[in-house]
């Protein structure tokens, strides 16, 4: 009796100290507590205290060791990760492989979002755990055979070895029944997340980081799954499956049904008669929100007073959450994927983007940026968009001012005899936005980043960041629009602005807010400024709404003339009345939609949709809009998946030239189609090609051909 209640208490104590740990971290990060946060807390370290007891042999220890050093470090990770994204990591296999040195180098830095007391809190419990794990080896010094390594001094065949092959037997089955019991537990939670209309705030406190990388991993699988082979509506991913359309049609057709209700486009503008090909100069302004330029003492002076002069958009924003997304979205006008950025499974995709056709036309096309050319695998993807000139480091210092990039875009459009497309990513104004970056650049280029002094109006006191670091993020907003200043100033004093169109837009969402609204929450929270100037032209009439995607299609019909894109461009003209004006932003297993007077928040992990309208708007939203959200989704991650944005226009089938990682667990032979999908139409789920005619399955299934056809080519009626 007396072993038990030193067991009883021992457990007691390694759970009530999760418990409190995650208590705790949730706190930091202003995430409620609830009775199910509790419920998965005591899941996860039940899960653990189970492996401590029941594997005791020294290479299991070993193991469990590193299985539990990964988990905690996770969960410290995430820490600072949801600082920046409002979300927590999935345990993606893609993701991890993805990371390289040069990534690894830049988000050292981020290390000052981890609070000091959860760091110490961690040790804490890693100390417990050594503590618990050396008590329970003591207790029984005969180690306990377990993944064929038998520890310990007893002898083959012995009673006492029989016991200990029967405890760790006992423990083999208790994991498959923690397993099952966590699966479960998700799975009955997004049920009845789906129905009750909750934040996804909410459910991430319910979950807990390891509840949701849970939740998150069946999600991206299991719904990519099932989307493949559920029936859609008429004009959704079903119907491309099922009729002759290409994805890219039914894509259209679904975007055309999201703008069918939305506000008139501006009118149509004069073209721009260019004496000689422009230059084009684009900024990409890092983590830059536009509430900076509406505080009370102007903080981005210089480019509000563009905004005037020349015309935004009424409302701009971000097809995702991450720099490489913007980057993606604004080249190749496409969408990302819904679950984690481009670099992570299509770095090695090809792709047909704006780079390359101004290529075509006589452009050459340069990346600009003051961090390694590995970071988010651009050595890979900024090639495959068009670009052949990169300047990274260690051509530049690293963070170098992006005023100092702007001098050296200037210098390559003073040498060159041909027009140039120079896109500039931004580093400036990169976070962490902290007392040590601002030193960094005083002790490095002699630059100042004081922070901002003015007052702060609602939405600057309601940021999800303290007041001393919103200050600061101020501070180097105020930098980045010195640089522009600069970069305007320049470009009058060599000559050159009456001939080169100027695109500025911040690359995606930073600091989120407390505003209780979720509507207005959302315009705060997600909206970014917009520039485009364009010489001769004045002040442009641009549409209320727009997004990264729009950027392509109208700097080449600026340049260009002409309106003969990508069949897989989905954004419009900004210039032209045939503007869809509307935004979708796709990041990290989320996607909304927004168009000026209706708010659609869909959330791919958990199952749920949530349509919110605006105060002034003109009724009821469409109830539909969900579904067809939902389908964009998709078929856009199944775009990436089939790397189908190399083809030239739409209906072209064009056999992918490089071979794509892939996550999609129920597809066994990668062919695009799932296994259950595949037994329903009759062909082999571990052969990709069943009709041997060079094309896999998915491709034709996707263009309505018959996979079990060879060499027909014969569209299914």
């Amino acid at each position: 009796m007396r072993k038990f209640i030193v067991i009883f208490f021992v457990s007691a104590v390694w759970i009530a100290a999760h418990v409190a740990y995650f208590f705790y971290y949730q706190r930091l990060l202003q995430l409620p507590f609830t009775a199910v946060s509790a419920g998965f807390a005591i899941l996860w370290s039940a899960w653990m205290l189970s492996l401590m007891f029941c594997f005791r042999s020294w290479p299991s220890r070993m193991l469990i060791l590193g299985l539990y050093v990964f988990f905690l470090g996770w969960s410290v990770v995430n820490f600072a990760y949801f600082q920046v994204f409002q979300n927590f990591l999935s345990l993606s296999p893609s993701r991890i492989m993805s990371a390289n040195a040069a990534m690894i180098d830049l988000l050292r830095d981020f290390y000052v979002l981890v609070a000091p007391s959860i760091a110490a809190a961690a040790l804490g419990l890693l100390a417990l755990f050594f503590a618990i794990s050396s008590w329970s080896g003591k207790r029984r010094k005969r180690g306990l055979p377990v993944m064929f390594f038998a520890g310990g001094t007893a002898r083959f065949g012995s009673k006492s070895y029989r016991r200990s092959y029967r405890l760790a037997v006992a423990g083999l089955i208790a994991q498959v029944m923690f397993g099952s019991v966590a699966t479960e537990a998700v799975a009955g939670y997004r049920e009845r997340f789906a129905t009750n209309g909750a934040g996804t705030n909410q459910a991430l406190a319910d979950l807990g980081v390891f509840g949701y990388a849970l939740a998150a991993r069946r999600g991206s699988v299991g719904q990519a799954a099932a989307a493949v082979h559920k029936p859609e509506s008429a004009s959704g991913a079903g119907a491309a499956l099922r009729t002759s359309k290409t994805n890219f049609e039914a894509l259209r057709e679904s975007l055309d049904r999201l703008a069918a209700s939305e506000p008139a486009a501006p009118p149509t503008q004069p073209a721009r008669a260019f004496k000689k090909p422009p230059d084009i100069i684009v900024y990409q302004i890092e983590s830059a929100a536009y509430w900076p330029l509406e505080q009370p003492t102007p903080v981005m002076p210089f480019l509000d007073s563009l905004i005037k002069q020349y015309g935004s958009a009424g409302k701009y924003f971000s097809n995702g959450c991450t720099t490489i997304d913007a980057e993606l979205a604004v080249n190749c006008s496409f969408l990302p994927d819904t679950f984690g950025p481009v670099s992570d499974l299509y770095s090695k995709n090809d792709y047909r983007c704006l780079p390359t056709l101004l290529k075509e036309r006589g452009y050459t096309a340069t990346m600009y940026h003051s961090n390694l050319l590995e970071f988010w695998n651009r050595n890979f993807l900024a090639p495959s968009w068009g670009f052949d000139g990169l300047h990274f480091r260690p051509e530049f210092v690293f963070r170098q001012p992006d005023s100092e990039i702007f001098d050296r875009v200037i210098d390559e459009i003073k040498k060159s005899d041909t027009p140039g497309y120079h896109y500039v990513i931004g580093m400036t104004s990169h976070a962490p936005h902290d007392e040590y970056f601002q030193k960094y650049y005083k002790k490095k280029f002699n630059l100042d980043v004081p922070a901002y002094a003015g007052d702060l109006n609602e939405v600057g006191k309601l940021i999800s960041a303290d007041e001393e670091t919103t200050r600061r993020y101020l501070g180097f907003m105020k930098a980045d629009d010195d640089g522009i200043r600069r970069l305007f100033a320049r470009l009058q004093d060599e000559g050159l602005l009456d001939n080169t169109i100027v695109v500025i837009f911040g690359d995606h969402r930073y600091y989120d807010n407390a505003i209780a609204d979720p509507y207005r929450r959302f315009i705060e929270y997600n909206r970014l400024p917009f520039l485009l100037y364009v010489p001769g032209m004045g002040k442009l009439a641009l549409p209320e709404i727009a997004s990264h995607i729009d950027i392509a299609p109208t700097l080449y019909k600026l340049v260009a003339g002409a309106d003969d894109l990508p069949a897989s461009f989905l954004g419009t003209d900004l210039l032209s009345p045939a503007h869809r004006s509307f935004a979708i932003t796709k990041c990290l297993g989320r996607m909304s939609y927004y168009d000026g007077s209706t708010l659609v928040e869909s959330d791919a992990v958990l199952g749920s949709d949530r349509i919110v309208s605006s105060p002034d708007g003109p009724g009821a939203p469409d109830p539909q809009l969900a579904t067809i959200l939902r389908s964009v989704g998709f078929m856009t991650d199944l775009a990436l998946r089939r790397n189908e944005l190399a083809g030239s226009r739409a209906g072209r089938m064009q056999p992918a030239s490089r071979t794509l990682r892939f996550d999609e667990m129920t597809d066994s032979d990668h062919d695009g189609l799932s296994d259950l999908r595949e037994a329903g139409i009759g062909t082999d789920p571990h052969i990709p090609d069943s009709d041997g005619d060079g094309f896999k399955d998915g491709d034709e299934v996707l263009h309505g051909y018959n996979p079990l056809g060879p060499g027909k080519w014969i569209r299914k009626q």
